[in-house]
């Protein structure tokens, strides 16, 4: 089954595998009641789809060999090496879609002070 590559804040699949801990945690903060911006989650599905299409995985798995803990600037210089890979990857058009038409609900729906 596909796993979904954008769900709203309070989606009950809003889980730490699926969306991460800060994700977790504003749907948890959803569900309590508490007052939370809108917004809606780019998943852990959606980044191994753009990882994979750019084939990334390799990529950064050979920019960790430079990084020694016990060296900070090496740590500091594979961060970048990998920022700068992923800031020279193409999101997958499929992707962007999804991510433009949430944004694109989120801008029409009524203001309020929780989702």
């Amino acid at each position: 089954m596909d796993q979904p590559t954008i769900l709203p804040l309070n989606d009950p699949q809003a889980t730490l595998e699926t969306v991460g801990g800060k994700g977790q945690s504003l749907a948890r903060m959803l569900r309590a009641a508490l007052p939370v911006p809108a917004g809606f989650h780019v998943t852990t599905a959606a980044y191994r789809q753009f990882v994979t299409a750019n084939g990334l995985q390799a990529r950064i798995r050979e920019a960790l060999t430079a990084a020694d803990p016990t060296q900070p600037s090496t740590l500091d210089a594979t961060s970048v090496a990998i920022g700068t890979l992923f800031q020279q990857a193409e999101l997958p058009a499929d992707l962007r879609r999804a991510i433009v038409n949430a944004y694109e609900r989120l801008c029409q729906a009524p203001p309020s002070g929780t989702q």
